[in-house]
């Protein structure tokens, strides 16, 4: 399978208008046809930069290989963790996510919205969290507006995967990537917890995303 097959499905998905009952079904049908793409891409398919996800050629940064944009429509984007990396608690605002895991393990937190956005202290929002989950490549995750919609990623050995992002992130718009931190509210068997909005150095100093081109070009 090659990014092609991703691209096309995800046009198929995302692009055009969603009005019609026959627009309904072909979303849907595309959306059938981008998870079969991404679960038969290989790390190959997307010329995966292997030695990013070697802690001492990264420093210890979340790598990131920009793959394609179809303006407001969708992004397509690997995400490359170094062993004993992680990637704080985030948001992705109203959007749908496929991801596809293509080597390595993770560990995920996530949580459902469950409250009205900024309602409390600090813009503080209720949420509900999800059993932790530990993965291991390959493996397909689907990440709904108001399903596991805000999440923290780990990996032990390194890990990589590829992400379709629907509508993308718009970091001057009403889309940017709100970074949260969390505590535990009254109730819910443990379960419930209010999310703030916070700067990403306050929950990890070291962390940073950086910008890594495919493997056989040029950095």
């Amino acid at each position: 399978m090659t990014l092609k097959s991703v691209v096309a499905a995800a046009r198929r998905a995302f692009v055009g208008s969603r009005e019609s009952a026959k627009a309904h079904a072909e979303r849907a049908a595309g959306l059938l046809d981008l998870e079969r793409a991404l679960a038969a891409t290989t790390a190959g398919d997307v010329q995966l930069r292997r030695s990013w996800l070697r802690s001492n050629n990264s420093g210890g940064a979340v790598g990131y290989q920009h793959m394609h944009t179809e303006p407001g429509a969708f992004d397509v984007v690997v995400f490359l963790l170094p062993p004993g990396s992680s990637f704080p608690l985030h948001d992705h605002p109203g959007m749908l996510v496929l991801s596809q895991l293509l080597v390595g393990d993770l560990r995920i937190r996530s949580f459902d919205w469950i409250g009205e956005a900024g309602a409390g202290a600090g813009g503080a929002r209720a949420a509900r969290r999800r059993p932790d989950v530990a993965v291991e490549a390959p493996l397909l995750e689907r990440l709904l507006p108001d399903e596991g919609n805000v999440h923290a990623l780990s990996t032990s050995s390194g890990a990589a995967f590829l992400d379709v992002l629907s509508p993308p992130y718009d970091d001057r718009g009403a889309r940017p990537c709100t970074y949260y931190a969390e505590e535990r509210a009254a109730g819910g068997n443990g379960l419930l917890a209010l999310l703030t909005p916070t700067d990403v150095r306050l929950l990890d100093p070291r962390f940073s995303c950086v910008a890594v081109a495919p493997e056989g070009t040029d950095q």
